[in-house]
């Protein structure tokens, strides 16, 4: 329950503790995106009620739409894959006064890989069994590059030579966020991998 027993020493990791109607909004706001992202694809389903009777009342909604309307929420909300996301997205969203600093034009054409990685003290990084979430945004990733970039949002950096390990897709990933300011350069080596 959060009570010391002893001496102790409280430290704060930047995580927000949310409420459940708080992160509820939030979740069902992402789900209400995601969907509209579906609007009109072949997922985007068209209510018919072809045994729907001529209304004697206009102004009255048809049980039928009701049953319509909670059957595709329950369906949104069925995928545990899109709140997990929509979870870890949430999580990691910077706030709207917080802004990364990227690197200036001429030092993007020196970008070299591979290179000691420090996440951004702003960054906020967490992780699932199968996504990385950074700053809102969320990546699939297995194997090394996982326990990678795993370990990179658990101890904020990693060496030269642990980034070395990472595939090419990853690099490009890192070498995006990077343009965003979301983690910087230490050592920037092209020979050594210490």
């Amino acid at each position: 329950d959060g009570t010391a027993v002893g001496e102790c020493m409280t430290y704060s990791i930047g995580f927000k503790v949310p409420r459940s109607a708080e992160l509820a909004s939030e979740l069902l706001m992402g789900l209400s995106e995601e969907m509209a992202e579906n609007a009109g694809s072949s997922l985007d389903v068209i209510y018919q009620d072809p045994s729907q009777t001529a209304a004697i009342k206009d102004a009255a909604i048809p049980a039928a739409l009701q049953k319509f309307a909670s059957q595709s929420v329950a369906k949104a909300l069925k995928d545990p894959q899109i709140l997990n996301c929509l979870l870890g997205e949430t999580l990691t969203e910077p706030k709207p006064s917080v802004w990364f600093d990227p690197p200036d034009q001429d030092v993007l054409s020196a970008f070299a890989w591979p290179c000691g990685v420090h996440l951004d003290r702003r960054t906020k990084m967490l992780f699932d069994a199968k996504h990385i979430f950074i700053n809102g945004e969320s990546f699939r990733a297995a194997g090394r590059d996982a326990k990678l970039l795993q370990k990179l949002a658990n101890e904020k950096f990693l060496t030269a030579k642990e980034a070395s390990g990472l595939t090419e897709a990853a690099v490009q990933l890192m070498k995006a966020w990077w343009e965003e300011g979301w983690w910087h350069p230490s050592g920037l080596i092209e020979n050594d991998l210490t």
